[in-house]
């Protein structure tokens, strides 16, 4: 992941370089490798939040962060593009489908696919430990990713298992599951 950080950073250079130079004036003032990453994250965010998008921006974001019980292990997942936009009207995925193109535009995601089926995922992983406001979201939101990832878990074992019922959630875990999706779904997807 560091080699597309560095060139990353190098473009962003080499487009406020001095004539053919780079300077350590122009990096030191783009606050290096990740304060690159960091200043396009946040220019592109502000262009998609006035337009009326930041809870979009939000979600796609939030749907793409593998979060552990150890913030440390926070990493990017990747996910189909048919899953972002499950159980959304259609005006829902319009707003999506444009903020999604932004940010793969803006070069904070990557698309990839065989032209039947694509994924999505966080281009770099400095974004989700470096990235103030993706940080303050993900800290935010923390207990329901949490119990998203053990819900999504326990519902991969289920189906590799053959749909085998002494694997479904049961009792307090089926309780804490309803709970989750009542309380957490509409808002982290």
């Amino acid at each position: 992941g560091a080699l597309p950080l560095l060139q990353d950073a190098v473009d962003t250079l080499w487009q406020h370089r001095q004539g053919n130079t780079l300077t350590q004036t122009a990096y030191d003032a783009l606050g290096g490798v990740v304060g690159s990453l960091k200043n396009r994250a946040d220019a592109v965010a502000e262009r998609i939040i006035r337009s009326g998008s930041e809870e979009v921006l939000r979600r796609i974001f939030l749907s793409l962060v593998a979060v552990s019980e150890d913030t440390a292990l926070d990493s990017r997942a990747r996910v189909r593009r048919a899953a972002l936009f499950a159980g959304q009207t259609e005006e829902e995925r319009g707003r999506f489908e444009q903020v999604l193109q932004d940010l793969v535009a803006g070069r904070l995601l990557t698309e990839d696919g065989d032209g039947q089926e694509f994924t999505i995922e966080v281009a770099h992983e400095a974004l989700i430990r470096k990235w103030p406001r993706l940080r303050a979201w993900i800290d935010e939101d923390r207990a329901g990713l949490v119990q998203k990832r053990r819900i999504g878990l326990a519902a991969q074992q289920w189906q590799s298992a053959q749909r085998d019922e002494s694997l479904l959630l049961r009792g307090l875990q089926l309780a804490n599951a309803v709970e989750w999706r009542k309380t957490w779904d509409a808002r982290i997807g």
